[in-house]
Order: structure tokens, then sequence, then C-alpha cells
């Protein structure tokens, strides 16, 4: 489990605040694709990310990135 979803158990909370969700997408984006957060955003803007790979698809979801081809 991630660090931030870790820390939102402990507390016995269900939802992510804003800053928290931020933080999940980027320890996803780290753990899956080995980029940050800011170097996902900045390749999907640009395209260069396959929209073919499930895991560009659910973290473009969970961060609020658009997917120019998606």
């Amino acid at each position: 489990m991630s660090p931030t979803l870790e820390a939102v158990a402990r507390e016995g909370r269900d939802e992510l605040t804003p800053a928290e969700a931020q933080q999940f997408a980027d320890e996803q984006t780290r753990e899956y694709l080995g980029l940050s957060l800011s170097e996902f955003r900045r390749l999907a803007a640009t395209g260069e990310l396959s929209t073919d790979d499930p895991m560009v698809v659910h973290i473009a979801l969970i961060a609020g990135v658009d997917l120019p081809r998606c």
C-alpha cells in the first residue's frame, strides 16, 4: 500500500484530500512508470505516453490529466 493510503487508513478515513490525491498519484507514477507526476504531465501534454498502457490511463485518471489520444 502506498504511504499516503497507509496514513489515511491509520486515521480511519476513507477519502483523500485533494493534496493527498495528488501525492498518491505521484507515488503511483513513480512506482509504476519511474516518472514524477510533473514529468508524467509534461509527457502527457506532448502526446509522448502510450495510451495503450493501462497504467498510463490509470494514472491519468487519478491525477486528472488529459491524454490527447484517449
